[in-house]
């Protein structure tokens, strides 16, 4: 394995499991809207720099107003839609399983590629699909009392669910992506800032039609320390591992890299644990594994 594509997926796998923890810690201070908005500024910040450093030319976009649309849809799929499904999992069932429930996006991306990309599937697919959903199984067989007592109200059920559908429109959007990447040529880092800055402007312009006058002081009278965590919730997944995944995959096989970013929800579910108290049984780590070792068969 290249070993410059193999440091590129040991950051994005880091990017990938620190990212979440700053994201739920965050849900202690903002709501849904304002966490969209707020971690968008880390990850503008932070795909902006990478740019300046390597390239300043990506900071302009050369690639015409169909692929800016492309990448537009990108934003609204997964980072819009998906990710406001992932914040009310991570509310419900806590961070480590609502990250591992919605890792599951490797049947989606396949299942979408056979049936709309006309794709080949074959017997290791349907393996794999088995294996995640008898991973999803166990980790749906929660304790009461996996979470630490919270005066929100909870639900099991709906965190899954919400969980799922995070992993179906986090599939949407990867093939999008990987489409407009090969179809107009962009930039992996070029994408990645101008995903980051259709973010910003999308979820500024949410916050502020779905806030009334009193309501948009909240984000501003907290002080700004308590930006801290969005910031880098967007800083360490969208923008660092964001553009160290696609920087991964156009020197190394999707196969080598899956096996290796696939393993973010156990550290992140190791952190909750000692961040959150988050308390996982021995069947649900073991559903945790069969998520990931499901999702590197379906995507290998």
């Amino acid at each position: 394995m290249n070993p410059i594509g193999l440091t590129y997926c040991i950051i994005t796998t880091i990017c990938w499991a620190i990212g979440p923890v700053f994201l739920r810690k965050s849900l202690d201070t903002f709501d849904n809207t304002e966490i969209n908005a707020t971690r968008s500024i880390g990850a503008i910040t932070v795909s902006a720099l990478g740019c300046v450093v390597f390239n300043p030319s990506f900071l302009a976009w050369n690639y015409g107003f169909s692929a800016l649309g492309a990448v537009f849809l990108i934003v609204i799929l997964g980072n819009i839609i998906g990710d406001l499904f992932y914040f009310v999992a991570i509310d419900n069932i806590g961070l480590g399983r609502a990250l591992s429930t919605s890792n599951s996006y490797p049947v989606f991306v396949a299942l979408f590629s056979v049936y709309w990309l006309g794709e080949t599937h074959s017997l290791k697919l349907w393996i794999g699909i088995a294996i995640i959903i008898t991973g999803l199984a166990l980790l749906n067989c929660a304790r009461k009392n996996s979470l630490p007592p919270s005066p929100k109200k909870r639900s099991n059920a709906l965190g899954f669910f919400m969980g799922i559908l995070a992993s179906m429109m986090w599939a949407l959007s990867m093939l999008i992506q990987k489409w407009a990447l090969t179809t107009y040529n962009i930039e992996p880092l070029s994408m990645s800032f101008w995903r980051a800055l259709l973010l910003g402007f999308t979820t500024w312009v949410i916050w502020y039609f779905r806030k009334n006058k009193e309501e948009r002081k909240h984000i501003f009278n907290v002080g700004f320390h308590k930006w801290l965590s969005p910031f880098l919730a967007g800083a360490f997944s969208l923008a660092i591992g964001g553009a160290t995944i696609s920087l991964a995959l156009e020197i190394t096989p999707v196969s080598l890299v899956t096996p290796i970013t696939a393993s973010n929800p156990v550290i992140a579910a190791i952190i909750a644990k000692f961040a959150f108290n988050e308390r996982l049984s021995p069947i649900q780590w073991f559903g945790i594994l069969l998520v990931i070792i499901g999702g590197i068969v379906v995507s290998s």
